[in-house]
């Protein structure tokens, strides 16, 4: 998620609030889970640090388990 970004980024994860704290299947017949989570903030260009929900997907089948895709977008959950 870190190089996803242009300028600074802050994790608010703790124990209590894990970084991906829901995921869901995406593709089940190929093994594809999306893992969620908004413990994240980015620094924007104007020097705000905005809250962002991140997505990453993957590839859970027993001869890959590999990341597919990650996607980016401001907001909560």
């Amino acid at each position: 998620m870190e190089k996803m970004a242009n300028n600074l980024v802050v994790w608010t994860d703790n124990s209590q609030n894990p970084r991906f704290h829901h995921f869901e299947w995406r593709d089940r017949s190929a093994y594809i889970v999306t893992y969620v989570g908004d413990r994240l903030k980015y620094r924007n260009d104007k020097g705000v640090l905005t809250n962002v929900v991140y997505e990453c997907d993957l590839d859970m089948s027993p001869s890959r388990r590999a990341v597919v895709d990650m996607r980016i977008h401001p907001g909560q959950l």
